[in-house]
């Protein structure tokens, strides 16, 4: 199941509108998607710090059986929700 459990109440009360509507349509579209298990925040997200000119980082958490078919497709999906900046892949050091 997924698991997206930040209920609005607690997101940054310096969300701004625009920010808190696309979120919404984010969790809207993403929670649909089996595949999809969860989505973490970061950045000024995080530290209640946004304003207009903010960016939204997240971090799609994805089931592993479809992780080639998630990564194969990545950009293709988050274009969905609207015009893309930037997409990348989390390295992990060792």
């Amino acid at each position: 199941p997924n698991v997206f459990t930040l209920p609005e109440h607690e997101w940054p009360s310096t969300l701004p509108a625009l920010h808190r509507s696309f979120l919404r349509t984010v969790l809207d579209r993403f929670q649909q998607d089996p595949r999809l298990v969860g989505l973490a925040a970061g950045g000024s997200f995080r530290t209640n710090t946004l304003d207009d000119y903010s960016d939204l980082d997240f971090v799609v958490v994805v089931d592993p059986s479809t992780w080639p078919a998630i990564l194969d497709r990545r950009e293709d999906l988050v274009r969905t929700l609207g015009s893309l900046l930037g997409a990348f892949t989390a390295q992990t050091g060792g």
